[in-house]
């Protein structure tokens, strides 16, 4: 299983839950194409979303850069979240999705991250 998050999505479904107040950092997020985006902003407010466990051997939340012929539009990338803004407390990682056109990697050298409650 891997855990998933879908930003915006603030209806409770079967093998999820829902936290407002999440705050994205070093990242923004485009609403129209659902993906994490690069933004000279340090953090975003997030509305409410929606945490979801996905079986991955199903929904190939991990295989998302195992393509042939062409690329996919969208991968996902593993981000941390952690407690608060302190960045103390880890609590455990989520995938989000982002352009395929931009390099896995840019990701961690932004430190991009989520924390779930506001200090």
């Amino acid at each position: 299983l891997v855990l998933c998050v879908e930003i915006g999505e603030s209806e409770w479904v079967a093998n999820s839950f829902v936290f407002e107040g999440v705050t994205l950092y070093g990242a923004g997020f485009d609403p129209k194409t659902r993906c994490m985006i690069l933004t000279e902003q340090t953090r975003t407010a997030l509305p409410p979303s929606r945490f979801i466990w996905r079986n991955d051997e199903i929904d190939g939340v991990t295989k998302t850069r195992d393509w042939k012929n062409t690329a996919p539009e969208v991968v996902n990338v593993s981000i941390p979240v952690y407690l608060n803004a302190s960045f103390l407390n880890l609590l455990f990682d989520v995938m989000l999705p982002v352009s395929s056109a931009l390099p896995e990697e840019i990701w961690v050298q932004r430190s991009v991250s989520l924390s779930v409650w506001s200090n």
